[in-house]
C-alpha cells in the first residue's frame, strides 16, 4: 500500500482533499438524528429522540427517512406495541380471563394479540426545522387508521413526551377502529 507524504501535496491537492472532506461530513447528518436531536418547544427538557424512543407504549421502535414523491422529506417512527398493550388493555374491563368479552369483538382480540404499530411522520422543512405530518395505527390484516379524528398532534405529544399511555378509552377506540 502507496502512502501519501504530506509534504509532496500541492496545494490543489490540499484544497482538493479539503473539499472532499467537507463534503463527505457536511453529508453525515440525516433527517433522522435531524428529527430525533430536535426539541419541541413545550417539551424543552428532552429531545424528540429520547421521548419518542422510550416511550412506554413501544416494545420496539424503528425510524427511517425517504421523500416522497412531490419532494418532501419525510421522517418516520414506528412503535410497535404487543406486549405492554396486552398487558394494558387485558387489565381492563373488556377482557375476561385473556379474552374479549363480548363475541363481536373478537377482531379486537385478533389485533391486541398481533400488536399494533403506531406511525408518525415528521415533515422535515428547508429551514430544517420539522413538524408532524400524519399519526396512524395499524395491525397486521387490518387497515390503518389515522388518529388525527382522535386529536391534534399537540395532543398526542402530551402523552408521548412526557412518557404516558393512552388512556384505556383512547386505546380501545383505536383498537375499535381497526375492526371497521
Amino acid at each position: 500500500m502507496k502512502t501519501i507524504n504530506p509534504s509532496r501535496l500541492s496545494k490543489g491537492h490540499v484544497i482538493i482533499l479539503s473539499f472532499i472532506i467537507l463534503a463527505i461530513t457536511s453529508c453525515s447528518g440525516s433527517n433522522v438524528d435531524l428529527v430525533k436531536t430536535g426539541q419541541f418547544y413545550e417539551y424543552n427538557s428532552t429531545t424528540v429522540g429520547q421521548a419518542f424512543d422510550n416511550w412506554t407504549m413501544c416494545d420496539s421502535v424503528t425510524w427511517e427517512e425517504f421523500e416522497t414523491e412531490n419532494g418532501r422529506k419525510i421522517v418516520q417512527f414506528d412503535c410497535f406495541a404487543k406486549n405492554s398493550l396486552q398487558s394494558y388493555l387485558t387489565s381492563s374491563d373488556m377482557f375476561m380471563d385473556g379474552k374479549v368479552l363480548y363475541e363481536e369483538t373478537a377482531d379486537a382480540g385478533k389485533i391486541i394479540r398481533k400488536g399494533i404499530n403506531f406511525q408518525t411522520q415528521f415533515q422535515v422543512n428547508l429551514d430544517d426545522t420539522f413538524e408532524i405530518s400524519y399519526m396512524g395505527a395499524s395491525s397486521e390484516g387490518y387497515g390503518e387508521v389515522d388518529l388525527s379524528a382522535l386529536g391534534t398532534p399537540s395532543d398526542f405529544l402530551a402523552i408521548i413526551m412526557p412518557n404516558q399511555k393512552f388512556s384505556v378509552s383512547t386505546m380501545w377506540t383505536i383498537v375499535f377502529s381497526m375492526t371497521l
